[in-house]
């Protein structure tokens, strides 16, 4: 049976606390030797499209990725499986009612309602640049990220209007940033499309490192998280690899090659 392997990527994949971030060529190798198996190699991220893609210059797939936490699918040639919104009102809501440091995603651009410390500290880590929020005109934001001390993200969102928790859910990817997604959508959500996309029996294997990955780790055949991975995922049952960040992932790539899973 093929063997289909999903990796995180900050965190897990990538130690994204150190610049330049870069993937080992050893990884890359692995990555490719494993595909040329025959087996499936792809990534499961926070990130939206834009903020993916440069990275994907890098890593080798040879299935469709999960963005967005599992709101967005899309496949190596363009093709989307998969795109979840946030309603509109509930846009408006986060922008004008909240006193929280908060940004805005949309496929191909990052907005900040206000810019300070932390929309510097999300730029430097992230590498990315983030815009004012277009006020009056309409977008789909395909995620909203709360920035701050855990603890006062998670009270806060936990004291929002009923209409938030009908319509959207939290996930926590790092210690300072709470992400609001659709309802329903999750990493496991998106690892179902990518197999109805496949359309064939495989042996499905997850890696990860936060609470963002638990429904992806809970979903696949095997779920592992590396060394680094937060106290709180460690001590959740899966299984716990030697080496942290991407000697974690290379790790689980030669479990799996070479025919030792078969």
């Amino acid at each position: 049976m093929k063997i289909l392997i999903i990796s995180d990527l900050d965190g897990t994949l990538l130690n994204t606390d150190i610049h330049p971030v870069e993937v080992p060529e050893e990884l890359k190798d692995a990555i490719v030797s494993f595909m040329e198996e025959g087996n499936f190699f792809t990534i499961a991220t926070g990130r939206t499209p834009k903020t993916l893609l440069p990275f994907l210059k890098e890593i080798p797939i040879n299935v469709p990725f999960i963005c967005s936490n599992g709101g967005w699918v899309q496949s190596p040639e363009g093709e989307i499986l998969e795109r979840a919104t946030i309603p509109k009102d509930l846009i408006k809501y986060f922008y004008k009612e909240t006193d929280l440091d908060v940004l805005f995603f949309t496929e191909d651009k990052i907005y900040f309602r206000e810019k300070n410390e932390w929309t510097e500290k999300y730029k430097k880590k992230e590498e990315t640049e983030v815009w004012p929020f277009p006020e009056g005109e309409e977008n789909e934001i395909i995620k909203i990220l709360l920035v701050g001390e855990e603890e006062k993200l998670k009270k806060y969102y936990n004291e929002q209007d009923p209409r938030v928790h009908e319509n959207l859910h939290s996930l926590v990817s790092e210690s300072y940033y709470l992400e609001i997604i659709p309802k329903g959508i999750c990493k496991g959500f998106g690892v179902e499309r990518l197999l109805d996309h496949l359309g064939e029996e495989v042996r499905t294997v997850a890696i990860g490192n936060q609470m963002n990955d638990v429904a992806m780790l809970q979903r696949a055949d095997e779920g592992y998280c590396v060394n680094n991975a937060a106290e709180n995922v460690r001590k959740m049952g899966f299984s716990i690899t030697h080496g942290s960040y991407s000697a974690g992932v290379l790790e689980i790539l030669e479990k799996y090659s070479n025919k030792k899973a078969r």
